[in-house]
């Protein structure tokens, strides 16, 4: 319906604003009994009337990964976690454990977590300042993730469920990668090159759909693939290291 949240990172609760904009309204009130420092990183799950969030606190029993309502009524603690987690359709979160991206399934009808992690990928990269898993996925069956660095810029490339690669996408250094909901389109963050290494801007840009995918045919759901324990994604886009240097 167009609603957007706003939180800031560091401390203080999650607000809802509309789109057309306005006055924003609490969604969380930060609970400093429990140690609370900050709720962070909303996402919604499936239909809108729930959401995803990290609480970031003193406590450990007081951290992890939370789901709540739009009006403030539901906060459901999911997993201790000290990173935000990504939804996989049709019912999985994506976590980040050890370098490993895994996933387990949410049972969207009780808001509650389900049997055991499955891995998806190993050598993920993860920045712990940031608490935010470094992977999206679109909503039928492709998934984005990052691999180390090796100080070098890295260039996305897109790939088979085999690893195959397909094809480069985007300019060798783009980050904080994030899938469109149809997988078509990619969000990136764009370092400007021509700048001196300390005067780096950044500028976030989106990947047109006919340079993103061209070649994979969506996934077809089957029940099979509803059932299994962990999502079987369509293709893969990763970032991996290239002998491009900046400023080069």
């Amino acid at each position: 319906d167009g609603t957007i949240f706003v939180s800031d990172d560091y401390a203080g609760a999650i607000y809802r604003i509309a789109a057309g904009g306005g006055t924003p309204v609490v969604v969380t009130e930060v609970d400093a009994k429990l140690g609370e420092i900050a709720h962070m990183r909303p996402s919604f799950l499936p239909h809108g009337e729930h959401f995803l969030y990290l609480i970031k606190a003193e406590r450990a029993d007081s951290s992890g990964i939370f789901v709540g309502t739009l009006d403030g009524k539901l906060k459901k603690r999911l997993l201790p976690s000290d990173t935000a987690p990504r939804f996989a359709p049709p019912s999985f979160l994506l976590l980040f454990q050890n370098d490993r991206l895994v996933a387990r399934r949410l049972d969207l009808a009780r808001l509650e977590v389900t049997g055991d992690a499955a891995e998806v990928a190993s050598g993920v990269e993860y920045t712990p300042r940031f608490e935010s898993l470094p992977a999206s996925a679109s909503l039928d069956g492709r998934l984005v993730y990052h691999q180390p660095s090796t100080g070098q810029l890295r260039q996305t490339v897109r790939t088979d469920r085999l690893g195959k690669r397909l094809a480069t996408i985007g300019e060798p250094g783009d980050s904080n990668l994030d899938l469109s909901p149809d997988g078509r389109r990619l969000a990136v963050v764009r370092f400007d090159v021509e700048l001196a290494p300390d005067e780096l801007l950044t500028t976030a840009g989106v990947i047109p759909a006919a340079r993103c995918d061209p070649r994979i045919t969506p996934c077809t759901p089957t029940a099979s693939a509803v059932r299994s324990s962990v999502p079987r994604f369509c293709g893969f886009w990763m970032t991996s290291s290239t002998s491009t240097k900046r400023g080069s």
